[in-house]
């Protein structure tokens, strides 16, 4: 999201700046009406007080050095001067056709002294007195007379030059105000963005973290407190993404954590129900077998108590095997000590066919054996011999008669793994990740003479997941695959 340039803060800060401009600008402007013409009168009257002291020291005894000098400062001052000597006019840059003892040169301005107005403006404290003076034409002069001894000198300057001077000034400092005001408008533009643009910026980045995205940050440079803000924002959006990624992790660990304890009430349930199912049957064969033994009275028939004793023997030993393979599965789940140790997996394959070549004879069922001379392995060799052995005894029971098992190795990751292929019947997929459970049976037939209870793929799991070995399941054209990892030190 790109952040506005000209926000509602930068509005009221620029207008705020400007506004304060402008009224320096009028208040300056105001000002000079009045303050530049009172300043310029005053500047003049010291010209025309500077002016009548050189001229009162003008050595008159020399007419033309003395009219050299005054003629100067005339031109460089644009003044007019009248001197007097003993009140006789002895020069006069104004009029040099009147000259009469007694006759004042401001008089000479005039034409007449009934037309002749004055306006006393003060004296300067050092014998000197200031007059505007207004001719019959209306034009008006600034007037400065003082006496030093027998002279008097008179210095005479037009008040519009003073004017002249106080109009230009007032124009320069209009244009220049205008200029400025103009300079600082642009500047104003500017700060306001400068000082704006980072704090809108970090308020976009707050309001993306009010909705729980920390992706952006603040981009803004400098070492200001503008800067240090923006970075102790990014640091909190930093914090606060991983404070919020730990959060969902941890949520997401307790909700895995609540699934499995529910799944681990239901299977507990189940493997209560399982249990009882599988010991209800032999129980009842040996109360009923018991019970028949006291009252039908065939100790003393010896083909009948030896079918009744075989029967007990044979179920006792089945709720025997059942027992012993609880225990074992709740070993292994518990997590039993794993001891490893390097050892031939062949080898224990070779017994675990030994051991049931009686079955397989008895099923007419072709075993073949497709695995090398040694397969190294390393693990607890009585724990991997059992799931082996579960493997083989799963594919004898599903196998159908005259039919064939496969066991061999094929390459798997960085290692091999051990597969049990039997012909028949394919495992639901449905059922592919159910096999795992205790007491499962993707027939759902209860075949009690085979000695099954649904507990030897759940033993291989636990052995493998205690070796920390992968172990899985597929179908085939003809037939299932269960395969385990050969397990390595890690």
């Amino acid at each position: 999201m790109k952040t506005k340039r000209f926000t509602a803060s930068w509005r009221r800060l620029f207008l705020t700046m400007a506004a304060i401009s402008v009224l320096f600008a009028a208040m300056m402007l105001v000002a000079n009406g009045g303050l530049f013409t009172a300043a310029f009168t005053a500047h003049e009257k010291g010209v025309l007080r500077r002016c009548a002291e050189r001229a009162g020291a003008v050595d008159v005894s020399d007419r033309d050095a003395a009219a050299e000098t005054l003629q100067s400062l005339e031109e460089g001052d644009n003044v007019r001067f009248n001197l007097y000597e003993d009140g006789v006019l002895i020069y006069s840059s104004i009029s040099q056709s009147r000259t009469r003892p007694g006759f004042s040169g401001f008089d000479l301005l005039v034409r007449g002294e009934e037309e002749r107005q004055t306006e006393s403006l003060g004296e300067d404290g050092a014998g000197g007195r200031y007059q505007r003076l207004t001719d019959s034409a209306g034009m008006t002069y600034l007037a400065y007379a003082r006496s030093f001894g027998a002279r008097t000198v008179e210095v005479i300057l037009p008040e519009r030059i003073i004017e002249a001077g106080a109009g230009f000034a007032t124009r320069f400092t209009l244009v220049s105000m205008t200029i400025a005001l103009l300079v600082v408008l642009i500047v104003n533009v500017w700060l306001a963005l400068r000082f704006t643009r980072p704090i809108a910026e970090m308020n976009d980045v707050a309001r993306q973290m009010t909705r729980l995205d920390f992706s952006r940050k603040a981009a803004v440079k400098g070492k200001d407190e503008l800067a240090e803000l923006a970075g102790s924002l990014n640091a909190l959006s930093d914090s606060l993404d991983a404070a919020l990624r730990e959060l969902k992790e941890k949520n997401a660990r307790l909700e895995n954590e609540i699934e499995d304890r529910r799944r681990l009430d239901e299977m507990r349930t189940g493997f209560v129900a399982n249990v009882s199912h599988e010991l209800k049957t032999p129980l009842a064969i040996l109360q009923g077998y018991a019970e028949a033994l006291e009252e039908d009275g065939v100790v003393d028939d010896p083909a009948k108590r030896a079918h009744y004793c075989r029967v007990i023997r044979e179920e006792t030993g089945r709720m025997h095997a059942l027992v012993l393979r609880l225990l074992a599965l709740s070993r292994y789940e518990r997590g039993a000590a794993v001891t490893p140790e390097p050892f031939d997996l062949t080898a224990c394959a070779v017994n675990v066919v030994d051991r049931l070549s009686p079955r397989l004879e008895e099923k007419e069922v072709a075993l073949t054996l497709d695995l090398p001379e040694r397969l190294a392995a390393e693990g607890d060799p009585v724990m991997l011999e059992q799931a082996v052995e579960n493997y083989l005894s799963n594919a004898v029971s599903h196998v159908p008669p005259g039919g064939g098992i496969r066991l061999y190795t094929e390459p798997y990751g960085q290692g091999e793994r051990l597969c049990v292929y039997n012909a028949g019947s394919h495992v639901p997929p449905e059922d592919l990740e159910n096999v795992w459970q205790s007491f499962y049976r993707a027939d759902r037939s209860h075949n009690r003479a085979e000695g099954r209870f649904g507990l030897g793929l759940s033993i291989v799991r636990a052995i493998m997941i205690a070796h920390r070995a992968d172990f899985g399941v597929f179908n085939t054209e003809d037939g299932v695959v269960f395969w385990l990892e050969v397990p390595h030190l890690r």
